[in-house]
Parts: structure tokens; sequence; C-alpha cells
């Protein structure tokens, strides 16, 4: 989560339907894998919302947009 002043963009707590959005998309067990993955470390309440943000160690892309593959699973799990 960012840190300094103020709320970070995932204060705000994920809801049910944010979540399952996410998971709905996921097409393979690999996607999913990096979900719960994600959702361990960040917790439940901000995962779906920091899948879909622009990270800048990912190169301004989404965590989301990256798990479609082996290399980018492998990015979001060095982000993680």
């Amino acid at each position: 989560m960012a840190a300094g002043a103020g709320q970070s963009r995932f204060d705000a707590p994920t809801t049910a339907g944010d979540l399952s959005e996410v998971f709905e998309a996921l097409q393979s067990q690999d996607e999913i894998a990096m979900v719960r993955r994600a959702t361990e470390v960040l917790g439940i309440d901000h995962v779906a919302r920091w899948m879909r943000s622009r990270i800048p160690s990912l190169g301004n892309q989404t965590p989301y947009s990256l798990v479609k593959t082996e290399d980018g699973r492998n990015q979001v799990e060095r982000v993680l």
C-alpha cells in the first residue's frame, strides 16, 4: 500500500461484487492462484481494487492484465 500522508487508493474496502468480478474473468488455475496469493498479501478488503489499479512498479500496467501470462504472473509475484 502507498505510504505517506492521507489515505491510499486502497483504503476503501473491496466489496463482494468487486471481488467476484475479478474471479469471474479469470480463465486458468494459474490466474486464480495469483489472485489468491494477492489476497493473502493484501487482504480481501483491498485485492480487487489493487488488481485493477495501474501499478508503477509493474510499468503502470494492472496486475489483472498481467496475470494472463506466466511472465506477467512472475512480475506480479515479485511486486507482492
